[in-house]
């Protein structure tokens, strides 16, 4: 049997049904793979036996190699993994992930306005966005542009470097948010021989013909990090930093408790991954209401029931939209954009229902699978917000699938779904979405088969144009963003 590399959420799926277990395994060379294709098993060993399962295999490209075992998304359970997690915990959850509202409400009017300009890219205005909160978040300055100048550095040092093009295409996509999809190239079984045969990792360094780009581009991250959190600090000794990650670091951690390089890796880690899960979401969003223009309408009936038209919504109405944060958990639970999430690897052998797993094994949850599970969701095909507004199965009512589970759910959960709801809300409230027409005047809808990336993925390109409901909107979105550029000047 072949797995897709491209696809292989759909060939668990496959086996799954074809052998009738929502629990398949698999070998690759020497290690057992199981993967976990309903939400019972997901949560019961991921969850509740997280003792076991929270470890991860081992990466030598990705995690060794390209992140010199300093990404905590990739480590190890253990000591290491816990200080990354309590940092993380420390910086974006409760009342510090509520710090970041305002950046992200300011940086939404900008976001606004910038889609109804005419010769914008709308999936470059998302990335912009993106970055900007996510830099704001971590580094306490904003990105006005994709020719901001610590972009335009980054380059520039690439382009100086002979090595390959590869080099430059790497500093892009990781300063557009994109780095998950370079770390996750790492991870694809089979791709790199030295995952295989390790022991090549015993040759002399200068004949690893197989890591010399990776070393390479950890040196350029590694220096690009760091020079970032040197920045912060600079500007805490001269009082004018922002709070952000970079500042908690600097407050909380101990001397002697980290290297300096270790704490930029960590400050950056929500950085890049903030970025991929920001603008996939939303994009999936549009491709949405292309499709099902009748729930766009029910969510906009709302929001201009509780909003009205005089003023945009804001974190304050989050909890008077029922049906519009229905309609966001359906976006997150239609296409799931972390189809299977990151692989855990258990540290001790166990059984469940009779099926041993050893020690060392590799487990993946298909959320993509346990996301069209019929007896849980019906019709999963269909985009259905109602299912979220008044669920019974406890899995529905506190729906945090998308986000990994136990002792490895995403620690930006709040941070992520409150810029989520901000932009979806406002985006509902300011605007009409229209596709492009044929010759014979029929709408050219996305392919909803069309999505691209592997650990994280996101529709292919589509057309869409954004079209201000009415003038008083259109005249109340650009003065907004005139007001937000006026107090996001204390964030450049």
């Amino acid at each position: 049997m072949q797995i897709t590399g491209s696809s292989r959420w759909k060939t668990y799926e496959n086996w799954s049904r074809r052998y009738n277990n929502p629990i398949i395994s698999f070998y690759l060379g020497k290690t057992p793979n199981i993967v976990l294709n309903d939400i019972e098993s997901a949560y019961e060993l991921l969850e509740k036996r997280g003792e076991i399962y929270s470890s991860r295999p081992r990466n030598i490209m990705g995690q060794e190699i390209l992140s010199g075992n300093m990404r905590g998304i990739g480590m190890a359970y253990g000591p290491r993994y816990r200080q990354w997690r309590k940092f993380q915990h420390t910086g974006m959850i409760g009342k510090a992930a509520l710090a970041f509202r305002q950046v992200q409400d300011l940086e939404s009017c900008v976001l606004l306005r910038d889609f109804f300009r005419p010769s914008v890219n709308y999936n470059d205005s998302l990335r912009r966005f993106a970055t900007s909160v996510a830099f704001s978040i971590s580094y306490g300055r904003r990105i006005r542009s994709l020719s901001d100048p610590i972009i335009l550095e980054n380059i520039r040092a690439q382009q100086g470097n002979k090595t390959c093009s590869f080099k430059l295409t790497y500093s892009l996509l990781f300063i557009f948010g994109n780095t998950t999809t370079a770390y996750s190239k790492t991870t694809k079984p089979g791709r790199y021989i030295v995952e295989s045969w390790p022991f090549l990792l015993k040759l002399p360094k200068f004949l690893q013909w197989f890591r010399w780009e990776q070393d390479r581009i950890r040196q350029l991250d590694t220096e690009m990090y760091t020079r970032l959190l040197l920045e912060v600090k600079g500007k805490m000794d001269r009082g004018i930093s922002k709070p952000c990650l970079s500042t908690n670091m600097f407050e909380s951690v101990r001397e002697g408790e980290m290297t300096l390089v270790q704490m930029a890796y960590n400050v950056s880690s929500s950085f890049a991954a903030g970025i991929a899960t920001i603008t996939a979401t939303v994009e999936v969003f549009l491709m949405a209401m292309l499709h099902y223009p009748e729930c766009l309408n029910k969510a906009r009936s709302e929001i201009d029931s509780i909003v009205g038209r005089d003023r945009m919504p804001s974190f304050e109405d989050m909890n008077s939209l029922p049906y519009t944060n229905a309609l966001i958990k359906e976006v997150l639970r239609w296409k799931p954009i972390a189809r299977t999430g990151f692989a855990h690897a258990t540290t001790k052998d166990d059984t469940y229902k009779g099926f041993y797993i050893p020690k060392g094994s590799v487990v993946y949850a298909n959320i993509y699978a346990i996301s069209k599970d019929s007896d849980i969701f019906p019709e999963p095909d269909s985009f259905i917000p109602e299912r979220f507004i008044s669920p019974t199965h406890p899995r529905v009512i506190n729906f945090d699938l998308p986000f990994g589970f136990g002792r490895r759910i995403c620690p930006g959960k709040q941070v992520a779904l409150q810029a989520v709801f901000i932009i979806i809300s406002r985006l509902i409230w300011g605007f009409n979405f229209i596709p492009p027409f044929d010759e014979n005047n029929h709408p050219i809808l996305p392919d909803l088969e069309a999505f691209e990336g592997e650990l994280v993925t996101r529709p292919k390109p589509f057309l869409l144009r954004f079209e201000p409901r009415d003038r008083d909107t259109k005249k109340l979105m650009d003065s907004s963003a005139a007001e937000a550029e006026v107090e996001l000047e204390g964030w450049d």
